[in-house]
């Protein structure tokens, strides 16, 4: 196996672990994961570059009221 044919199996390997752990994630809203789904099926290797710089951040849990008030007022809702 040469070295082109070692780099383009490890590239879709981590093409198919990223897709796969985007489909399991739940943190997304479901029209956004809808998108970035088609988007990391259509470009392949390309798409997982766009989604790993351009993805919208996770959501965090929040677990108190004052955090909920303290993000609020910064914006971060």
């Amino acid at each position: 196996m040469n070295t082109i044919t070692t780099v383009l199996v490890l590239a879709e390997l981590v093409w198919l672990y990223s897709l796969g752990a985007h489909l399991r994630s739940t943190d997304l809203d479901p029209t956004d994961k809808i998108c970035w789904t088609i988007v990391l099926c259509v470009l392949n290797i390309l798409g997982l570059v766009l989604y790993f710089f351009l993805a919208p951040e996770k959501r965090t849990q929040l677990r108190s009221e004052e955090e909920i008030k303290n993000a609020a007022n910064e914006g971060r809702l």
